[in-house]
């Protein structure tokens, strides 16, 4: 390629390409040709953020997102700015909390380091820290071992900076007792309730007032753009429906895969479980075998039967006990020491010795036994039908998947010459938009594909486009309609509905406000409800979750000022399906402390700590932040 344009490189054509490559030398130097220059994207009190390690940042961040999405991942549903500056924003930080590590004399010592490490998941093979997995595992991703020990110390020394502002807000008795009465608060509310359904029936329109409207409104009609499509569709499913199975091979078949159609013996059992938890001790664990071993003598006695004990299990309180039917079991599908009583059992009915296992102690039943054996041919026939013809689609699926794409692209004006080399029907869709469709235009992909510069400009067949994993296709534009603008004529109907409903939530809202102002001057809201023909809900004490009552009047209710002595507080309310409530706030009481037990109290104690924690330590990341001398050049992200 570099004897072709040295041989042609002459007169205007080779003036031009040394102008052309002249530009970047004047703008950035040479050196960055050359290795002697770094770029960065940002300077944090002198010290430079490298574009290498925001692009790697960059990198890191987007493949989170994909693993978490999975196949939902699409690079186009996120803000491509809004995540490079957030992403830059974390590198920012980062040389802030590093400055103030060094600063301020934070150190992270070896052995610490070293149990952090070890601790690290990608570093272990079988649950234990393994040094070649570290070093080929460091080695493939570039760094050097003192590296990548260094970049550790500062961020463990970040994390404790951190932890130790978050960690330190600390929430007062007095203080949880106050954010308990605000959160158990209850509020004695009436109100009243207006349809929209009421004022649609006053309304009227005459023709005059239709066609002001409309023209006013016009925007609000127009057709949207529409595509219809042709296209050949492939699918492994389809290419299954089509093949023939031969009755010898399934034969064959099944003689081959007998050990996948051998069921194993299965015997049903039920159990008594006396728990332990993970941690208990020698005492607990003595204990939990006692009580088992009582109750095993009670059903050997025959003063206590199985079911009765089951019975007595299932209502424990204490969630010490646990019973049930573990329905049929093959082998396998428990605990070893489980099954080995379980098949040690010898005829049903039979209840074994105390067992432990991971979770207590268990009594077992044996309830029935289904013996295993090889399931007949005429009974898995059709999973052999199914599997041999899934088979032989898949094995042909991207051979045809190829051929389609490459004679759609070779032979772009038809899809014919693919349909005839593919056996495929070219098929018709309906009409569909660039925002919806139905059949294959539910697909985002294939709207793009139909409203795109080669099919809608061009007029050309389409790439192959991928619906998933074992169906394609490929399109071409039939028809197509631009947007336009409706006649009033054409949507007269929908027209006269939109008209007719906005003049009716007018008068909706004008009559609840007028009730809003008559309660508030003084009148009985619920006597205004009455001659109003509106609807009215009697006082009733609400709690800010949980009270059955719309989520906008609650709202409202809650964000009401306490009532003054004998006189309510008013507020109004627009509710999702197109009401309106005037709400009156009667009397608060606030929660009380004493009825929430510890556990929930520890619980809120620790999210109040965690979010005021929070604020302490996003507050010092503001003060240094405000301290620094930070510089962004954005034209580089």
């Amino acid at each position: 390629m570099l004897q072709a344009i040295r041989d042609r490189a002459t007169g205007w054509i080779a003036y031009g390409i040394v102008g052309f490559l002249v530009i970047p030398f004047a703008f950035w130097g040479i050196d960055q040709y050359q290795g002697g220059g770094v770029v960065h994207v940002a300077e944090v009190d002198g010290n430079e953020i490298p574009l290498q390690e925001f692009q790697r940042a960059f990198q890191e961040r987007q493949a989170r997102l994909q693993a978490v999405l999975g196949d939902r991942f699409d690079p186009a549903d996120f803000d491509e700015t809004l995540l490079k500056k957030q992403v830059l924003d974390e590198l920012v930080v980062s040389r802030l909390m590093t400055s103030m590590v060094y600063k301020d004399g934070y150190r992270i010592g070896d052995e610490q380091l070293g149990r952090a490490i070890h601790g690290m998941t990608p570093f272990q093979v079988d649950g234990r820290f393994d040094a070649g997995r570290y070093e080929e595992i460091l080695r493939q991703q570039g760094m050097s071992k003192t590296g990548f020990e260094e970049s550790m110390r500062q961020d463990l020394a970040r994390m404790q900076i951190h932890g130790g502002i978050s960690g330190s807000f600390a929430v007062t008795d007095d203080a949880l007792d106050r954010i308990i009465a605000l959160r158990n608060q209850r509020r004695e509310v009436a109100y009243v309730l207006l349809s929209l359904d009421a004022f649609l029936a006053t309304v009227s329109v005459t023709e005059e007032d239709l066609q002001a409207w409309f023209a006013d409104n016009a925007s609000r009609f127009v057709a949207p753009e529409k595509a219809k499509v042709q296209y050949l569709e492939l699918s492994v499913e389809t290419l299954a429906e089509q093949q023939a199975v031969d009755e010898n091979a399934l034969l064959s078949r099944y003689e081959e895969q007998k050990d996948r159609f051998t069921k194993p013996p299965l015997r049903r059992a039920s159990h008594i479980l006396v728990r332990l938890e993970g941690d208990a001790d020698d005492n607990a664990v003595e204990s939990a075998r006692e009580q088992a071993q009582g109750l095993y003598e009670q059903i050997e006695s025959g003063t206590l039967s199985f079911d009765d004990a089951m019975a007595k299990a299932a209502g424990d309180s204490d969630g010490m006990l646990e019973s049930g039917d573990l329905g049929a079991l093959s082998p396998g599908m428990m605990d070893q020491r489980f099954e080995q009583a379980l098949y040690g059992l010898a005829e049903v009915g039979a209840v074994s010795e105390p067992v432990r296992t991971d979770f207590g102690f268990h009594l077992i039943r044996l309830d029935g036994e289904e013996p295993g054996g090889i399931e007949p041919f005429e009974e898995v026939r059709d999973a052999l039908i199914g599997d041999a013809k899934r088979e032989f689609a898949e094995g042909v699926f991207f051979e045809l998947s190829d051929q389609l794409a490459n004679i759609a692209y070779e032979s772009p004006n038809s899809l014919e010459p693919a349909a005839e080399a593919t056996g495929l029907e070219v098929k018709v869709s309906q009409w569909f938009t660039r925002e919806s469709g139905e059949g294959i235009a539910e697909f985002p992909a294939v709207r793009e594909a139909a409203f795109g510069d080669e099919v809608l400009e061009q007029g050309v067949n389409s790439q192959i486009i991928e619906l998933d994993a074992t169906r394609v296709l490929v399109l071409r534009l039939l028809e197509h309609k631009p947007s336009r603008d409706q006649s009033l004529d054409e949507v007269r109907q929908s027209a006269e509905q939109a008209m007719r409903r906005e003049l009716a939530i007018e008068k909706l809202e004008s009559a609840a406000a007028r009730l809003l102002e008559q309660a508030r001057s003084g009148e009985d809201l619920e006597r205004l409800a009455k001659d109003s023909g509106a609807e009215w809900h009697p006082p009733n004490e609400l709690t800010r979750t949980g009270s059955g009552v719309d989520s906008a009047i609650v709202s409202t209710a809650f964000q009401l000022p306490p009532p003054a002595a004998d006189a309510p507080r008013y507020g109004a309310a627009a509710l999702a399906d197109d009401r309106r409530a005037v709400v009156r706030l009667d009397r608060i009481t606030p929660g009380d402390p004493a009825e929430v037990d510890d556990a929930v109290k520890d619980n809120i104690r620790r999210a109040l700590a965690q979010y005021y924690g929070g604020r302490q330590s996003d507050g010092m990341l503001e003060s240094l932040r405000s301290r620094a001398d930070i510089t962004v050049f954005e034209d580089r992200l």
